[in-house]
């Protein structure tokens, strides 16, 4: 599975960090390696029942169920792949989602050995209830779910988890929240951070009104002075190397 990459700031990566960031980057550029099998199959049973729970699902701008609103929300295989990788290859200890969801891409990120410790935010109620039992039952200690928007959330967080070494941010998708959030968590990155920001191209007036200018927001946070390297993957998914 080959993915197209596209470097948008170069940077020095001569460190042991920077290695490891160009070893995944190759990858993703020649073929990007499977998740085990066993860790597939497990996602892949919850995935299916996910996608046939019919129990209604409501928000501001967007009424369906469940399984409908997973099928066009949640990280799927190929997503995962990518996560997987990213801590295959650069092995973090802590780690940061933001946008929780159903919990998919937290399975590809604790299913992938080294990662010890997942903090994963997710803003809506009833989707928090749902997947925050289901992902401790799993992972026990390994997971710390948090309710709650990232503005909110985020600035007293940050602190006590630093420092983080991957973030995953696949929460609210606006030129805004982006840098927002990226702004109250660049402090608690380490050295040698990667993050990744889903849906840098997103626009989709069911879940928001007005331009959501996302690209704008990559842009920002990749011409930040801590991002020492960053790619486009495939034009919808911004990844960095934070100095």
């Amino acid at each position: 599975m080959r993915r197209d990459v596209v470097t948008v700031k170069t940077g020095p990566r001569d460190d042991l960090q920077g290695l490891r960031f160009q070893t995944l980057v190759d990858c993703i550029q020649s073929n990007v390696p499977p998740v085990p099998t066993p860790l597939a199959l497990e996602i892949a049973l919850v995935a299916d029942a996910l996608r046939g729970t019919t129990t209604p699902l409501d928000f501001e701008y967007w009424a369906g169920d469940v399984g409908h609103h997973f099928a066009i929300s949640s990280s799927k295989g190929g997503k995962g792949r990518l996560l997987s990788s990213i801590v295959r290859f650069c092995r973090p200890a802590e780690c940061l989602e933001l946008g929780t969801a159903y919990g998919m891409s937290t399975r590809f990120i604790l299913g992938t050995k080294p990662c010890l410790h997942l903090t994963t935010i997710e803003g809506h109620q009833p989707t928090h209830a749902r997947t925050s039992s289901e992902l401790i039952a799993r992972y026990g200690s390994a997971v710390d779910c948090r309710l709650g928007f990232t503005a909110d959330v985020l600035p007293e967080l940050a602190p006590s988890i630093a420092p983080i070494d991957f973030m995953f941010h696949d929460a609210a998708h606006t030129e805004q929240d982006y840098i927002r959030d990226f702004s109250l968590i660049v402090d608690s990155l380490a050295p040698g951070a990667v993050i990744l920001i889903d849906d840098i191209r997103w626009e989709d007036p069911r879940f928001h009104k007005g331009p959501a200018n996302t690209y704008r927001g990559w842009q920002a946070i990749a011409g930040h002075s801590r991002v020492r390297h960053a790619v486009e993957v495939d034009e919808s998914i911004g990844m960095a190397l934070l100095r």
